[in-house]
């Protein structure tokens, strides 16, 4: 018996090559698609995803270990675990260069530290560069890669092909200016509202980003990264797309923070519908516990569709799932499931409304996957597709290329580094050093009003440090804290019995 036909907006329907999926109904009314693709098929789309996760790693590496990595021949590949390792084998071996003032004709004041460069390039020609690396003063770092360089490792990308990464917090600073991002906000179109604080970041150095996105030329625009970096991905996308691009834009975030209210959501997902954009939001889970990160900012939310929290077993119900073994049961094998749904009735605003209504006819932009290392299991922000991310942190004495005044930009060859400073924007403030102590200044004021009216799913408060329970509908009960006043009414029985 036929079912309702889902509208994906994530890349799967690119790989693919389907936005529309048509439910059947199967023995005991149970749900799957009635075009279902090849274990070959969705392999290859986990292969895609997992180079995103590469990149995001990668690009808080130095630009020196960066060029490393892209001429390794583990790069690309389906193994991130060798990928990693080999990122932490380069750190290790670069490490006394990463507090080593550099001396070459280039150079400013000593920046950047040797680890940056290694190996200068010996003839230098953009037409054969593999990717830019761009570090700016106040640590806005994102990497353009040709898509050239992964043709060989997926027949999926082409030679026109670019991804654009950003890099997520590296030092105290930055998790400093996370923190400020709770209590601003701004409007990215008139009564659309994004964190102030992750906004400025972007428009601050969009024209050096727009610059080399010129130079690139993309035929399609892959554009991901993790935690604030998959914040930034997300605002460039966003502002992109309102100047109307004539490429496809393709974002795929790791872990990234909430960063749309109600109403700015609606109109991001507006451009998901009309095939501009697509959208996978990855989110690393151990067990019921999960990243806690894509919770906050409180009071925002995340862009796409995904199934509401008053959903009974959604994923299983209705074929619209997002836990990974679910996504590949329902793309490949016999499953999945027909079902139903309650919602409540007070406090839900019109821009609300509009989404609860769209969101159950669209495939969910997010996907949940397991973690594997320990340091996942015990934070799964740490990692994501076997890419871990506490290497990745600059302590003590290490120094962003970028300083006052001065933007790095240094272009990857197959052999070697071939680095330039070009003036920064006067308005933007430089990130203070690992090695500081002072606070960081307040680059935007809060907007007066609140947004309570456009209140996030699943905004918790600021002073989350734990990783969230999974609150997965239908998987532990219709909510959290149901589940939670269910727990403490067993143990009151039980105690009860034993006296």
């Amino acid at each position: 018996m036929s079912g309702p036909v889902l509208i994906d907006t994530t890349l799967k329907s690119v790989v693919f090559g389907s936005m529309n999926q048509e439910i059947i109904y199967g023995d005991k009314k149970k749900a799957t698609l009635k075009n279902k693709v090849s274990q070959y098929q969705f392999n290859n789309y986990l292969h895609i995803i997992k180079i995103f996760a590469q990149l995001s790693r990668i690009v808080y590496c130095d630009s020196g270990v960066i060029g490393m990595v892209f001429t390794s021949n583990k790069f690309g590949t389906n193994d991130n675990i060798a990928v990693n390792d080999l990122i932490t084998d380069l750190d290790s071996q670069v490490k006394s260069r990463r507090k080593m003032p550099s001396s070459y004709p280039e150079s400013i004041s000593g920046r950047p530290m040797e680890s940056y460069v290694i190996k200068k390039a010996s003839n230098p020609d953009v037409r054969s560069r593999i990717a830019t690396y761009v570090s700016t003063p106040d640590d806005v770092t994102f990497m353009f890669l040709k898509g050239s360089k992964l043709m060989e490792k997926n027949p999926f990308f082409r030679e026109t092909d670019v991804i654009l990464t950003f890099k997520g917090s590296s030092t105290v600073e930055n998790f400093k200016h996370d923190l400020y991002s709770q209590f601003t906000r701004a409007e990215i179109t008139p009564g659309k509202y994004v964190p102030g604080a992750f906004l400025k970041h972007i428009k601050d150095n969009l024209g050096v980003i727009m610059g080399k996105l010129s130079e690139y030329n993309p035929g399609r625009l892959f554009i991901t990264g993790h935690s604030l970096g998959g914040g930034h991905a997300t605002l460039f996308t966003y502002l992109l797309l309102l100047s109307n691009p004539n490429y496809p834009i393709h974002l795929v975030t790791f872990g990234a923070p909430t960063v749309v209210s109600d109403s700015a959501r609606n109109e991001f997902n507006s451009f998901l519908d009309a095939g501009r954009v697509t959208l996978d939001s990855i989110v690393s889970k151990f067990g019921r516990y999960r990243d806690p990160i894509p919770n906050i900012p409180a009071l925002f939310s995340h862009p796409g569709f995904r199934p509401l929290q008053t959903e009974v077993y959604p994923e299983f119900y209705t074929g619209r799932a997002y836990h990974i073994p679910t996504v590949e049961e329902v793309y490949v094998q016999k499953g999945g499931l027909l079902g139903f749904n309650v919602r409540g009735a007070l406090g839900i605003s019109p821009e609300k409304k509009i989404y609860e209504e769209q969101t159950k006819r669209h495939m969910p932009n997010r996907l949940l996957i397991p973690v594997r290392t320990v340091a996942g299991k015990g934070y799964p922000h740490a990692e994501y597709y076997d890419m871990t991310y506490f290497g990745a942190m600059r302590t003590r004495g290490l120094k962003n290329p970028g300083f006052r005044g001065n933007t790095f930009v240094a272009d990857i060859y197959s052999d070697g580094i071939d680095f330039r400073y070009i003036p920064a924007n006067p308005s933007i403030e430089a990130a203070k050093e690992p090695e500081s102590n002072g606070t960081m200044a307040d680059v935007l004021q809060p907007a007066p009003g609140t947004i309570q009216d456009e209140s996030a799913e699943n905004s918790v408060s600021i002073n989350t440090i734990n990783p969230i329970i999974d609150a997965t509908p239908g998987e532990n009960g219709p909510t959290q804290g149901g589940t939670r006043r269910k727990r403490r009414y067993n143990k009151k029985v039980k105690s009860t019995r034993r006296h």
